[in-house]
């Protein structure tokens, strides 16, 4: 029986009962110290965010805004001051970017969701090269959501419509991920931490964590997480999860045992650490605009 197949009946059986899988399972409360709780600062965007989707922080601290309402990337300050919005172009307009990310190499990577391809900038959104599409115009992605890079330049890309997982090459080489039928379903965001981990959130409810080989490591959240919709990684290693269903931010340890959980007045979408590890970004999807938080030491 064809794995999509399987995908929808494994879908419903994970409504109705949860799927504990053959995994390691994580997700039991940590011992160690609980973080102090986050307080609210401000919201910033108001009038200059339409639909923001991805976010991600520049060497020089800037936050970085996918903003698939009106097809810009958007850059503000460490405080929250719009300085720049840009439409990025390649050989055609840009058409729905949905994640973002800085290289170690300081070019500017876009995953462009209806494109379907990656595309790389230079910092002033100067277009250089695209990764993805083939000599004949085809894409290995279908609908890609999620966006991550490594500390060596490997791109990792998430695709809900295949329920894969996806290893770029800066040379625009392919190498997928096939986790087995049913592990990975409906995956919303995607993470790699300073031990060269890769978390990946999905529509059933779970965090899932792989090696660079694409082993499966483990699975946390179960029974906790509802539709968790955006994942971060602080320079502790520690993981952040949003959860759109709960209104909540969950905090999980390197190990992915549960540290704590932090209600919110909306319906969160993706989130960042601030580079200082002060801050916290949290898209608020009802609204438009983004949440920030001061991460208590």
């Amino acid at each position: 029986m064809p794995c999509k197949i399987l995908n929808l009946c494994l879908w419903g059986l994970l409504l109705l009962s949860g799927c504990a899988g053959t995994n390691i399972r994580w997700g039991s409360p940590a011992k160690q110290k609980e973080p102090g709780r986050l307080k609210f600062i401000h919201f910033i965007g108001g009038e200059s965010l339409k639909r923001p989707l991805g976010l991600t922080f520049d060497p020089w601290g800037n936050l970085w805004v996918a903003d698939g309402g009106d097809n810009r990337v958007k850059e503000f300050s460490p405080s929250g001051t719009l300085l720049a919005e840009k439409e990025a172009y390649t050989e055609g307009k840009l058409s729905h970017p949905v994640d973002l990310s800085f290289g170690e190499d300081l070019k500017f990577y876009l995953l462009d969701g209806l494109n379907q391809e990656v595309q790389v900038f230079n910092r002033d959104l100067g277009f250089l090269f695209s990764i993805g599409k083939g000599s004949e115009g085809d894409s290995p992605l279908s609908f890609p959501c999620g966006l991550a890079l490594d500390r060596s330049g490997r791109i990792f890309v998430i695709d809900s419509h295949q329920d894969g997982l996806f290893l770029l090459s800066s040379e625009g080489k392919f190498k997928h991920f096939y986790p087995p039928c049913g592990i990975l379903l409906k995956p919303t965001d995607i993470a790699v931490d300073p031990q060269a981990k890769i978390w990946v959130t999905d529509g059933t409810g779970k965090l899932l964590t792989w090696d660079f080989a694409g082993t499966l490591l483990g699975t946390s959240g179960e029974g906790i997480l509802i539709v968790p919709v955006g994942v971060a990684i602080d320079e502790a290693g520690n993981v952040w999860v949003a959860d759109r269903s709960s209104q909540a931010i969950f905090l999980f340890s390197p190990q992915g045992e549960l540290m704590d959980r932090f209600p919110l007045p909306f319906p969160p979408g993706k989130l960042k650490v601030s580079p200082s590890n002060k801050k916290l970004w949290v898209v608020d999807q009802s609204e438009a605009k983004l949440a920030v938080y001061q991460i208590a030491q």
